[in-house]
């Protein structure tokens, strides 16, 4: 279930991603990213593993 959006604020930010980057800036925001799955991993492996289990159980 997704938390409703904090008042002023929209519910999604739209990501658009350039197509001008050097390959240097793709991989800058590449690495960005990665660190941050990274972090997200450490904190919520846990939780993560058992939402994919529960949305992958069969429904009967």
């Amino acid at each position: 279930m997704t938390a409703p959006a904090k008042p002023g604020l929209p519910l999604f930010f739209p990501l658009d991603i350039p197509t001008t980057w050097t390959p240097d800036q793709a991989l800058a925001v590449f690495d960005l990213l990665t660190e941050q799955r990274d972090k997200i991993w450490s904190c919520y492996a846990i939780d993560i593993q058992q939402e994919i289990q529960s949305q992958q159980a069969p429904t009967d």
